[in-house]
Parts: C-alpha cells; sequence; structure tokens
C-alpha cells in the first residue's frame, strides 16, 4: 500500500491558532506543517480552504499564513470525489439517527466535512487529521468520526498524527 496522505479539517489550523500551538509561541509547529506541505504528506481540500482564506477575516493570522505558506496545489479539488460524495450524503440523508437540522448541516455543499469524508472514500491512502470527537449517540450533528466508521475510513487528532509521523518541537 502506498504511503499515507493525511488530509487536515478546518479545526486543526483554526484550534492549533487559536489554541494550542499559536503562531508567536509554536513557530515550529507552522513550520513543520509547510515541511509537510512541501513533501505532500499533508493535503487539504477545497472546501477548507473556502473556510480558512475565502471566508476568512483581512488581517486575520491563518489566512495570511495560508495565503503565504501553502501552496495552491495544497488544497485538493473535490469535484473529483463527485461520486463518493454522492455515497457519503445518500447515507447521511437516510440516517434516521440524526434530526434534520444535523443533516441540512452535513449536506450543505460547502461544508468540508462531507466533503472530507467523501476524499477519503475515494482513495483509502487518505487518513483525516481532525480535533472532532466521536459521538455516536449525538442526534444533533454529524460528526467525522461517525462517518470514518460507517464507511471504514481512517482518521485521527493532531497529536497522533504529530506521533504517527514522529515530529518534535
Amino acid at each position: 500500500m502506498s504511503e499515507a496522505i493525511y488530509l487536515l479539517d478546518s479545526n486543526i489550523f483554526i484550534q492549533a491558532h487559536r489554541r494550542h500551538y499559536p503562531f508567536d509561541v509554536f513557530p515550529g509547529f507552522w513550520r513543520t506543517l509547510e515541511e509537510l506541505a512541501a513533501q505532500n504528506i499533508i493535503k487539504s481540500i477545497d472546501k477548507v480552504k473556502i473556510e480558512l482564506i475565502d471566508k476568512g477575516k483581512d488581517g486575520d493570522e491563518i489566512k495570511s499564513w495560508c495565503t503565504t505558506s501553502l501552496d495552491t496545489s495544497f488544497f485538493l479539488p473535490t469535484a473529483t470525489a463527485f461520486d463518493s460524495y454522492q455515497e457519503i450524503i445518500h447515507w447521511a440523508s437516510s440516517n434516521k439517527n440524526y434530526y434534520s437540522r444535523a443533516k441540512e448541516k452535513f449536506l450543505a455543499t460547502d461544508h468540508a466535512d462531507s466533503w472530507l469524508c467523501a476524499m477519503a472514500n475515494l482513495d483509502k491512502r487518505y487518513v483525516i487529521v481532525t480535533e472532532e470527537v466521536s459521538q455516536p449517540d449525538s442526534k444533533k450533528e454529524i460528526k467525522i468520526p461517525e462517518v470514518c466508521h460507517e464507511f471504514r475510513l481512517d482518521y485521527m487528532n493532531t497529536i497522533d498524527f504529530l506521533r504517527k509521523l514522529n515530529v518534535q518541537f
């Protein structure tokens, strides 16, 4: 099997920037992401780009970092995963465990979570990196881990991801 490619969810960047690894305290974290991106070990998707850059506020550090530090090829086009996306949204829309509002949010075409899952479902080399935690009894939100369990997709959180790659600061 080919080497894993780690698909980063928006919350990896946002939570790192705001809570765990601020730019001024942990510049090594951000340099590591730049190096991993340059080596094509990490990627993300165009829907994450929309959340981080296109909808980001001017002057926002994360928007600026993404714009200056990540090559445009970092954000994969989700159009390639349309058939896989159809499979994911069919499961979500027909799932009776979730409230309608949860389904609407997950099924929104600009919502990154469903597309991240579709990309991982399309190519099993992709491992989703997210800070979402499994909540199988939740009816209010469809979480990435639940989709991953259903479709047998690999996912992990930031710390597990860094450990897997033997990253130390």
